[in-house]
């Protein structure tokens, strides 16, 4: 689970960026199946430590 409010998983995130969403607004829009405008700024919660995109791409599954 990377994010908790909209419930988003690594796979669903990974998936959205290979389509070439341009950033962490559209690719939680994609992977929510929502708006842009529905879905609002991107916002940071703890607990926080920055990846790169390429980064949580990288990261297994787990399964």
């Amino acid at each position: 689970m990377v994010c908790r409010c909209e419930e988003l998983t690594a796979g669903q995130i990974r998936t959205a960026a290979k389509i070439g969403q341009p950033g962490p607004n559209q690719i939680k829009a994609y992977a929510c199946g929502k708006p842009v405008e529905e879905i609002g700024f991107y916002r940071i919660q703890p607990p926080l430590k920055p990846l790169t995109l390429g980064e949580l791409a990288s990261l297994d599954s787990g399964g």
